[in-house]
This record gives C-alpha cells, structure tokens and sequence, in this order.
C-alpha cells in the first residue's frame, strides 16, 4: 500500500506474455471483502488472458495485518506455487503517504486528525510498515524462493533494470517496451485537499441525497459549498514533524526484525535513517540495493 505497486503492476501489464486483472485489486483472498464472491467470479477476471504465461493481480490489501487475516493461507490453497512479488517503501514515507492519503479521502470518512494524533491512536498506520509481520505467514507457506522482494526505491530508480530481472525470475522471455516505463501512477500532489470543520458538508456532497438534489442547485451555491466543505492542505505541518520524530524510533527496530527475517540491509531507506533533514525529499531517490533472487531451475 503506497508504495508503487500501481506503477508496478502496469509494467507488467506491458509485457505481451503478461497478463494482469483489471481492476486492479480485486481483493478476492480477504475474507471480509470479496472471498465470499467466489472461485468463478474471481477467476472471470482472468478469462481474457489468452496464451500469457504470467497471470495476475496487485491486491495490496493481501498484507494489511492484522486488520485482515489468513489471506496468505487462502492463497497457498488456491495455489501453492504461485510466485509473489512484495513492493516496500521507506516504512516512515509509506506511513506519511498512508496519512495523506487518508486526509484527501474526502468521499469516505477523511482522516480529521494531525498526523502525531492519527499515527499514535490508529496502530495500523504502523503496522501496515512493519514488513517483517506481513511477510512471515507467506514465507512460512511458500519460501523465500517464491517471494521477490523489492523497494519502492529501487523501482524510481531504475524500473527498468528491476521489472528486466523480474520478468527474468517470473520466467519470461523479453521486457516490456522502453515507453512502459515513462510514467509512474499515483504520485501525491504537492498539495492536497482535507475535510473542513467537522466534516458535515463534505458528507452530504458525497451522498445519495446529494446526488438527487444537485442538479436543482445552481453551480455558484455549488462552488460556494464545495469550498466551505474543504480546504486545501499544505504538505507539512509541526505535527507531522513531530510525528517523524515519534514514529523513526519504533520503525527502525522493526526494519531490524526484517533484515534479519530476509537477509538484507535496506540502505535506501533515507527517511529511516534520518541521514536528511527532510522525511519527504528521499522518496524514490537511492540507487538500487541488490538484485532480486534468481529464478529456481526446473520451477
């Protein structure tokens, strides 16, 4: 979860022997979303794939723990030998993206806090950046030989260099096109939108009734109140400052725990080691920090 995995998974749509579902993440593994849909509406989303030697999906709510659970064990009974990929971003970005997101998520219940407050009070703010946790269940079922680990930082680095060695541990043949990878997805504003006040009129203007209602209204009222609805948000305030300092601590004994899990340093990870003054400039800025695992021979 924001890390990239959008960019991602259209890369690799952009292989001929590729195919990924549309939409994107349909979520089928996660009992409380769509498992309950069933084998063959999930398998519909595939029906299209032709002769692709690669099928797929980039569900980032497959390692949202402990908010959903026991989605790595539906997965490996559906198939054991599927091959995963998991995208990482410096966890204290990911947490400030995560946050951001959440403020401008003005058609659901927009996050109201500051940042401290929010990251102190909702522990999956964190938890969704303690890697070590999330990866555990599906290393336990299919091995590290069938998990390929990347970082957000790697991928704006040099996505074309990482999707080449993945395509190669997937078992393909070829890249995707060089203008595959001119664009990168869901890059946050430099500014952004929050709820104002209590958020009452931001309600109404993503509800049904709304909806019934707004073509009576004349486009000036319309404008006034989406204007007294929400404001805009400037990228960084003292609170998220403080919460840099609060989170950093915690993070770095889970990036710990997850170096020793997998075996590798995370260097990258500028925001993490607070070797900048500011959480945000490093984003996607380091070089590569190691190649992913080579394909296992005969699988």
């Amino acid at each position: 979860m924001k890390s990239g995995t959008t960019s991602l998974h259209r890369y690799l749509s952009a292989h001929p022997q590729v195919f990924m579902s549309e939409p994107k993440e349909p979520n089928f593994f996660v009992e409380e979303l769509n498992w309950r849909k069933g084998l063959d509406w999930y398998l519909e989303l595939f029906a299209s794939a032709g002769k692709a030697v690669v099928v797929g999906e980039s569900s980032t709510e497959y390692s949202k723990l402990p908010t959903y659970t026991g989605v790595a064990r539906r997965i490996h009974a559906f198939d054991p030998a599927a091959r995963l990929i998991y995208l990482m971003r410096d966890p204290l970005d990911r947490i400030r993206s995560h946050y951001w997101h959440n403020v401008a998520d003005l058609k659901h219940e927009a996050e109201r806090r500051n940042m401290l407050s929010a990251v102190r009070e909702d522990p999956r703010y964190v938890a969704y950046s303690d890697y070590a946790v999330q990866l555990e269940p599906y290393l336990e079922l299919f091995g590290r030989e069938r998990i390929a680990l990347l970082t957000t930082e790697q991928l704006a680095a040099d996505p074309t260099a990482v999707v080449t060695t993945l395509c190669s541990w997937l078992g393909l043949t070829g890249v995707p096109p060089s203008e595959a990878f001119s664009e990168q997805w869901n890059v946050r504003p430099a500014e952004g939108r929050s709820v104002r006040g209590r958020g009452l009129l931001n309600r109404l203007r993503h509800s049904a009734f709304w909806e019934t209602i707004r073509p009576w209204w004349p486009r000036p009222l319309r404008d006034i109140g989406l204007r007294l609805a929400e404001r805009r948000t400037p990228p960084r305030d003292r609170s998220e400052l403080e919460a840099i300092d609060y989170l950093r601590p915690m993070l770095r004994v889970r990036c710990e725990a997850l170096t020793r899990l997998v075996g590798r340093d995370f260097p990258e990870w500028k925001a993490l080691q607070g070797t900048i003054g500011d959480a945000g400039r490093g984003e996607g800025m380091a070089r590569s920090a190691g190649p992913l695992p080579r394909r296992v021979s005969g699988e």
